[in-house]
């Protein structure tokens, strides 16, 4: 076996935290690496493994292949040729959750193929290797801003600004265990699409009122639990949690699944946990937080929680 799957490096999952939808129209995005889900290069043992596991990898190579934007920058033929030799990308990353599935692949592509590959210490290059990882995410979404795969690639939390650009951040993790919070994941159970969801989300906001309404109440908040989280003030982060529970469980009904309205509402009248979106919604995950994951459980205890 080739020493770099010898070696063995993890390719982890995304979760945005704060900025769903108003990141376009304009606010900041905060996003973070999410070690519960991750992939790896594997080595099957037979054809039939490799048969298997390695999905739709080949038409992914092909059209990469046809990519004048991908020419010189990936090293297509080798890994046409390990993937020819059995080489997959083994994941326990769910697909159509909205934690990066597509993303953490072409992360990992890119970090072993690259041909003149952009760093964590190049964060003047941040933009044209977001824009690299977008062309190769388009394969499985059509679109793609690359935000995805660039965070599974540096590892990293980014904060995403229009104006500053992309930084890097540390996730404060010590600041939410010492006051006593706790971020949680409520799996859905269902898979979505995203594409579907902005369009929807982008017909609503030609309505002047809708739009004018997300521009003066949703965006200030979502400004407001960024800077909050970014200076750990987590009694803050909390109280903003809950207006923008508040102000999706309004106005953006159909990212809902209905299933999970009645575990969203009991969040809404409780100072225990909020719920809100992860991502464009419609399935996949629902990002929480919570004071008492205890009883947290009980509350929801129809549902899968995963504490982060």
């Amino acid at each position: 076996m080739n020493q770099q799957l010898k070696s063995m490096k993890y390719y982890f999952s995304k979760l945005l935290l704060f900025g769903e939808y108003s990141i376009i129209n304009g606010s900041r995005a905060l996003a973070a690496p999410l070690s519960k889900f991750k992939g790896y290069w594997k080595q099957a043992k037979s054809k039939e493994e490799a048969f298997a596991q390695q999905r739709n990898l080949p038409d992914f190579i092909e059209a990469m292949k046809v990519k004048k934007e991908l020419e010189g920058i990936l090293n297509i033929g080798k890994l046409e040729e390990d993937i020819h030799k059995g080489m997959y990308f083994s994941s326990n990353i769910p697909a159509g959750y909205g934690v990066g599935s597509s993303g953490a692949l072409c992360a990992a592509v890119y970090d072993k193929y690259a041909v003149d590959p952009i760093t964590l210490q190049q964060p003047e290059r941040f933009p044209e290797l977001k824009g690299t990882l977008a062309n190769m995410e388009q394969f499985y979404h059509g679109s793609s801003s690359g935000t995805d795969p660039l965070i599974c690639y540096l590892d990293k939390t980014i904060l995403i600004d229009p104006e500053k650009g992309i930084q890097t951040l540390s996730f404060p993790k010590e600041h939410i265990t010492e006051a006593g919070y706790q971020f949680f994941l409520l799996d859905t159970d269902i898979m979505r699409s995203t594409g579907p969801l902005v369009k929807i989300f982008l017909e609503k906001c030609e309505n002047i009122i809708y739009r004018d309404r997300l521009m003066s109440e949703y965006i200030p908040q979502v400004e407001e639990i960024i800077e909050a989280f970014l200076k750990g003030q987590m009694d803050n982060i909390f109280e903003n949690f809950h207006f923008i529970s508040h102000y999706q469980f309004k106005y953006f009904q159909e990212m809902i699944p209905p299933d999970c309205v009645q575990a969203w509402l009991n969040g809404l009248g409780s100072n225990v946990f909020k719920i809100k979106l992860c991502g464009a919604g419609g399935g996949g995950f629902l990002l929480g937080i919570t004071k008492n994951p205890l009883e947290t459980e009980k509350v929801l205890k129809g549902y899968r929680l995963i504490f982060l």
